[in-house]
C-alpha cells in the first residue's frame, strides 16, 4: 500500500474484522511510526464507540415483547386483503345467482362475470404472492433481535410513505360516489334518506379512512420511526 490511504482503509477493515494476521502486523509497524494514522485510528474508533453506544441505548430502550407481537399482527394483517378479495368474490356470485336465477340466464351475463372472474383470478394471485413473502420476511426477521428491529424500521417506512402518497386517493375515490348519491336524490322517487344511507355511506367510510390515516395513523407511525432512530 502507498501513502496513508491505503494504512487508512486497513484501519478501518481491521475495525471491522476484515484483515489478516499478516496484514495486521504491516498495519501497526506503520501507525507506530505515522502520527497521521495514529489519530484516523483513534477518531475512527471514536465513532465507532459511539455508534455502538446509541445502538445499545435504542436496543435497552425497545419493548421486544411488543415489537415481536407486531411483527405477528403484520403477519396476520398480510393476508386480510386476499381473503377479503375471496370474500367478495363469492358474494358476487351469490348476487349473480340471485339476479339471474336458474343456471341458462347466466348467458346474458356471461361476458361481465368473465371479465370479473379474471381479474379476480389475477388480483388474487398477487395479492397473495405478495403475502407470502411478507409473511417469510417476517419469520425471517424472527430468528434475531439485529433482523427483528431492521425489519420494522422497514416497515415502519414503507407504512409511512404509503399513507404520505395515498391517503388522498380514498377521498378522490368517494367524490364519484358522492356525486352519484347527488344524482340519485335528485331524480329518484325513494326515500332520501334510504338514498343517503345506501349510497352515501360506503363514501363517508372512505372519507373517514382518509381522515383517519392522514391525521391519527400517520403521526403515530412517525412518532415510533423516529423513537427507534
Amino acid at each position: 500500500m502507498d501513502g496513508c490511504e491505503g494504512f487508512e482503509i486497513a484501519i478501518e477493515m481491521r475495525l471491522h474484522g476484515a484483515a489478516d494476521a499478516r496484514a495486521s502486523a504491516a498495519l501497526d509497524a506503520h501507525v507506530a511510526a505515522c502520527a497521521t494514522c495514529r489519530e484516523f485510528e483513534a477518531g475512527v474508533r471514536r465513532m465507532e464507540d459511539s455508534m455502538k453506544s446509541d445502538t445499545e441505548d435504542v436496543v435497552r430502550r425497545i419493548d421486544w415483547s411488543r415489537l415481536r407481537s407486531r411483527v405477528q399482527q403484520v403477519k396476520t394483517q398480510n393476508w386480510v386483503f386476499p381473503l377479503g378479495l375471496l370474500l367478495s368474490f363469492v358474494v358476487f356470485i351469490a348476487g349473480v345467482f340471485l339476479v339471474t336465477g336458474p343456471l341458462p340466464a347466466w348467458r346474458d351475463f356471461s361476458l361481465s362475470v368473465g371479465v370479473v372472474v379474471v381479474a379476480f383470478l389475477l388480483l388474487f394471485s398477487y395479492s397473495s404472492g405478495r403475502a407470502a413473502t411478507r409473511l417469510r420476511e417476517a419469520r425471517n426477521a424472527e430468528e434475531s433481535r439485529e433482523k427483528l428491529l431492521a425489519y420494522w424500521r422497514k416497515e415502519l417506512e414503507d407504512r409511512t410513505r404509503r399513507l404520505r402518497r395515498y391517503w388522498l386517493a380514498l377521498p378522490l375515490g368517494a367524490a364519484p360516489l358522492l356525486l352519484l348519491t347527488a344524482w340519485n336524490v335528485h331524480r329518484a322517487h325513494f326515500s332520501v334518506i334510504v338514498l343517503v344511507l345506501s349510497d352515501a355511506l360506503l363514501p363517508a367510510v372512505f372519507i373517514g379512512l382518509a381522515l383517519y390515516s392522514r391525521f391519527v395513523q400517520l403521526p403515530r407511525l412517525e412518532r415510533e420511526r423516529q423513537e427507534l432512530e
